[in-house]
């Protein structure tokens, strides 16, 4: 039920590892790779549909990861990863902010994309202080400066 959405563009999924981790020096990691080792997934039910997908990726390699724990948004997912809880997989455009903090190693044989997108009720826009054009198109900008660097 959103009456507004703004396209930002594609991005692929990545393996988010700590730094010193042995996959972080890697050119590029396998799902296999990460499955053997404790994984990070998005909460089952906070974020249903990115969960289904990461999730469906192993299951349909034949994989199965041993879950270390789950996570309902991205700062606390790269706490995690930082703090050595486990691995996972994250969209590139966090690189941006976290890179220096865990590292990103693309995926070998495996292109996982997806369109991202902003989504929200025109509602909301009355409700979210300052100005809610301004605060949009400057996280559009950061998100397309992120996804040019890919």
């Amino acid at each position: 039920d959103f009456s507004e959405r703004l396209d930002l563009g594609e991005d692929c999924y990545c393996a988010a590892v700590p730094l010193g981790h042995p996959l972080a020096g890697r050119e590029a990691v396998s799902l296999a790779d990460l499955a053997a080792e404790p994984l990070i997934l998005p909460d089952p039910f906070a974020m249903a549909p990115t969960h289904d997908f990461i999730a469906a990726q192993f299951d349909h390699r034949g994989l199965k990861p041993a879950v270390a724990t789950f996570y309902e948004d991205i700062p606390s997912f790269m706490d995690e990863v930082e703090y050595g809880t486990g691995v996972g997989l994250v969209l590139s455009h966090h690189r941006e902010r976290y890179e220096g903090r865990v590292a990103f190693v693309p995926l070998a044989g495996c292109e996982l994309r997806c369109q991202v997108c902003c989504l929200w009720k025109k509602k909301t826009e009355r409700k979210v202080p300052g100005s809610w054009p301004q605060v949009l198109a400057e996280g559009v900008e950061r998100c397309r400066r992120a996804f040019e660097g890919l």
